[in-house]
Parts: C-alpha cells; sequence; structure tokens
C-alpha cells in the first residue's frame, strides 16, 4: 500500500519538476538561446511529465486501496451477527455523567428477545447456507 509519505514525497517531486521547468522556460525565453538549453529544457519536460505520472499512479493506487478496504468492512459488517451487547445497552439506565442507573439485561422485553432471536436464527441461516460475501484478501 502506498503511503501518505511517499504520496507527499511524489508531490515534492512534482513541485521541484514543476519548478525545474519554469526555471528553463525562463531561459529559453532569452532572445539568444542556446541549443544545450533547448535540450534541458526538453529533459526538463520529460522529467515533469514522469513525476505527473508517478503521482497520478500512486493516487490511482490508493483510491484502489480505499475502495477494496471500504468493501472489506462492509462485507465484515454484513457477516457480523446480531450484537447481544447493543441490546443490552439499548436498555440500560445512565445518569446524565453516564454511570449505569439500572442494568439494562433484566430490563428486556419480550418483544426485544424475540427481535434478536429472530435475527440470530437468520444469521445462523445464512451461515449454514453459505450466503454472505467473501471476504477478499
Amino acid at each position: 500500500m502506498v503511503d501518505k509519505e511517499r504520496i507527499a514525497e511524489l508531490r515534492l517531486g512534482v513541485d521541484r519538476a514543476a519548478a525545474a521547468l519554469n526555471e528553463g522556460r525562463k531561459v529559453y525565453d532569452k532572445a539568444n538561446i542556446e541549443p544545450r538549453e533547448a535540450s534541458l529544457l526538453q529533459v526538463l519536460e520529460v522529467n515533469l511529465r514522469i513525476a505527473l505520472g508517478r503521482l497520478r499512479k500512486a493516487e490511482e493506487t490508493i483510491l484502489k486501496e480505499a475502495a477494496r478496504v471500504e468493501a472489506e468492512a462492509e462485507a465484515s459488517r454484513l457477516r457480523a451477527p446480531p450484537d447481544f451487547q447493543t441490546l443490552v445497552e439499548a436498555f440500560t439506565v445512565r445518569d446524565d455523567s453516564g454511570v449505569i442507573v439500572e442494568a439494562g439485561y433484566p430490563r428486556i422485553t419480550p418483544e426485544a428477545w424475540d427481535k434478536f432471536y429472530r435475527d440470530m436464527a437468520e444469521w445462523k441461516a445464512k451461515v449454514r447456507n453459505g450466503e454472505f460475501p467473501p471476504l477478499t484478501k
């Protein structure tokens, strides 16, 4: 994976190549240009195109990696079973400072238990039938 430091390094290379090209153009724009300076300008233009290409490729790589990570996180989320802790937390009573006043487990309603059991049964059926999206590597 291309990291932020590598992108910053590539951007710095693009900036340097652009500065060198601008400096070369100033020389080129002089009235009495020498052939050596003209060829130097061409080299600078090539270096800038190379630097821009490397930066574009690195940014594309980062976008692809971010999309892959996002897809993997979504697949993992879809594969997750119903969360018992979330159920208990939904029925927990806390005061203004966040301290638990009354635990949630004994307060869970029969309807909430029924829904949790239905969700768990659906999840187990999906596991048995292999209905989850595959995790990418």
